[in-house]
């Protein structure tokens, strides 16, 4: 049986209580490969995962250590942070594989004044190529293998990173079917809103939900209302926002909620949004066309990696108001053709992949390529 510690960067390991698409993604994939008869664990600063297959632990500094030394292989889940690094150093000299997963390389916002936006960039140009040449290659050119979501990573990582990549293969996100039960549409209480537009995801700059607020502004989207389900430390720049432009009376803060709450609204809404900047391979997208919710979101490589696959339709180009809002009307209410959620559940489920990562693991405990 091998054992697999999954380690997460996120200070707190929380899927089942909207703890974000990292956390489902490890979640997802741990379920199955217990099914599997694998051992996977996973370690997080502070976890809840309760009624979890396989094992949760909270472990920072030397008790993380100990659980490196206990194991097969481990696996590092999270973005561009020297302590990915470290891990990847404690695991190569104790001799266990390792193998990562960055599932986004997220930049900063820059700054918007023309002297700060010149010392931003030259400030953020060394940083990234000192890290790139240091860190980041020293994952790259010792573990056993380098995950990516989608092929835009590969080539951001060839071409403009500039590091190898024979160790890194691409394999999709992915999300378990049994943990997806869609309901009726439209037969619970509907949301407000005409139509009504629902966002889940964590409220972070990036995710550019204050392109929607300014597309509630456009006089076609006047009986739209915005759903935003989740935290973080956009909320109150979103909050004025609303105010300055009038439109707080068409927007719902919900906080975060449980999944069946989640499933609750998402029946019960007419699109999903999703208008961000940069994605790794997003999982709320997934989920929602599996739940058979009509989607909209921007043309980024991450999102567009899903529609492909899927066969869907919903994107807009980044940035453009107008687009963003001509396509929430043009996709709100309509219906996810079943070969879609084929497709999703084809190629994008647990169920079908996770005996791939399982192969992978093994190979990694065993020595062998």
């Amino acid at each position: 049986m091998t054992k697999i510690l999954h380690v997460t960067l996120d200070k707190t390991y929380e899927p089942l209580k909207g703890g974000g698409g990292v956390a489902r993604f490890i979640h997802g994939l741990c379920q199955e490969l217990s099914d599997l008869g694998a051992e996977p664990t996973v370690a997080a600063e502070q976890t809840d995962a309760t009624g979890s297959r396989y094992s949760v632990i909270n472990a920072v500094g030397i008790t993380l250590f100990k659980e490196i030394c206990r194991t097969d292989v481990v696996h590092l889940h999270g973005p561009r942070l020297p302590r990915m690094a470290f891990l990847a150093f404690l695991a190569t000299l104790k001799g266990k594989p390792f193998i990562f997963t960055p599932h986004a390389y997220y930049d900063q916002i820059p700054p918007t004044q023309a002297m700060q936006w010149m010392l931003w960039k030259v400030k953020q140009f060394i940083k990234k190529r000192l890290y790139d040449k240091t860190v980041e290659r020293f994952l790259y050119t010792h573990c056993f293998a380098a995950l990516l979501e989608n092929e835009h990573w590969m080539s951001f990582i060839r071409d403009e990173m500039r590091l190898p990549v024979d160790r890194a293969s691409v394999l999709p996100n992915c999300i378990r079917q049994a943990d997806i039960r869609p309901l009726p549409r439209h037969q619970g209480v509907p949301l407000r809103g005409k139509p009504s537009i629902l966002s889940v995801s964590r409220l972070d700059e990036v995710k550019c939900l204050d392109h929607v607020i300014e597309a509630l502004c456009l006089p076609k989207m006047a009986q739209a209302v915005f759903h935003i389900v989740g935290k973080g430390p956009d909320r109150s720049r979103l909050e004025k926002l609303a105010g300055d432009r009038k439109v707080q009376d068409r927007i719902v803060f919900y906080g975060v909620l449980d999944d069946a709450k989640v499933a609750a609204m998402t029946a019960n809404c007419d699109v999903f949004v999703l208008p961000s900047r940069q994605e790794g391979m997003p999982t709320a997208l997934i989920e929602m066309l599996l739940h058979g919710i009509p989607v909209v979101t921007s043309d980024i490589p991450g999102s567009m990696a899903i529609l492909k696959i899927a066969g869907a339709k919903g994107a807009y180009p980044f940035g453009n108001i107008e687009m963003l809002a001509a396509t929430i009307l043009q996709q709100a209410g309509t219906t996810i053709p079943d070969k879609v959620r084929q497709r999703v559940i084809e190629c994008l489920t647990w169920e079908r992949r996770a005996p791939d990562y399982l192969a992978l693991y093994e190979r990694a405990a065993t020595g062998k390529r």
